[in-house]
């Protein structure tokens, strides 16, 4: 039986976007430039993160299907054509 799927990644995606967008708004009419750009150099860690966290869930996803793709390839040999 096949597990139930996740949210897709393009969702979590554009929720992270639009909450990282909304904070981003928030934080720039309440700082100073100073703040602003300390700021700044902490959200593109959190971006930097969020993105590594993204391409390990794609791989690991990746990686599930090719050796599922194998298991089946083993077990169900192709026929010839006749």
């Amino acid at each position: 039986m096949l597990a139930r799927r996740s949210p897709t990644a393009r969702a979590d995606a554009d929720k992270t976007m639009n909450t990282s967008r909304s904070e981003a708004d928030h934080t720039t009419r309440r700082t100073t430039p100073q703040e602003g750009r300390t700021t700044a150099v902490d959200g593109q860690g959190a971006a930097n993160q969020t993105l590594d966290e993204a391409t390990a869930r794609a791989t690991a996803i990746h990686d599930g299907a090719e050796r599922l793709l194998s298991l089946l390839s083993t077990r169900h040999p192709r026929r010839s054509a006749v």
